[in-house]
């Protein structure tokens, strides 16, 4: 990869904090949407909302660890 070709944030600050809005926004979102007013279904919005943690974490892992690899090549 060329140098002059790396992508270079501007502000630090407002990607962690569009990061956290966005991932938020996904939690809300996707435990609002397995609520359901009239058919309760036990645990499906903790369980909707484990997955949705669970699923930006390891996909922040995977991309520290693939990033490193894919600069070598």
């Amino acid at each position: 990869m060329r140098t002059s070709d790396a992508f270079e944030p501007n502000s630090c600050t407002f990607i962690v904090l569009g990061t956290m809005l966005l991932w938020i926004s996904w939690l809300f979102y996707n435990g609002g949407s397995s609520y359901d007013m009239f058919q309760p279904r036990g645990n499906s919005v903790s369980k909707s909302m484990m997955n949705t943690v669970m699923g930006g974490a390891s996909g922040g892992l995977m991309s520290i660890w693939i990033k490193p690899a894919l600069e070598t090549l």
